[in-house]
């Protein structure tokens, strides 16, 4: 029961934290979307990436982690 209300809830909220990463890369560096289309392929592939790899990243080291910490403590 746990499993599926922690995989429901991840899912409600990392899904929209993408495309705010994306505007927030649009707002610093002073970009306007829809202006060249290469550049926003580039930008959304690069922050898709990067939010991947490092959601996976925590899927992985957070058990292990938390193990870590359990039996230490």
């Amino acid at each position: 029961m746990g499993a599926g209300l922690n995989g429901f809830s991840q899912g409600v909220l990392f899904t929209p934290i993408l495309p705010e990463i994306i505007d927030s890369v649009y707002q610093k560096h002073s970009l306007i979307e829809g202006e060249n289309d290469v550049l926003d392929g580039l930008i959304g592939d690069k922050a898709a990436g990067l939010y991947l790899s490092f959601f996976s990243l925590g899927t992985i080291t957070a058990p292990l982690l938390g193990s870590a910490v359990y039996s230490f403590f």
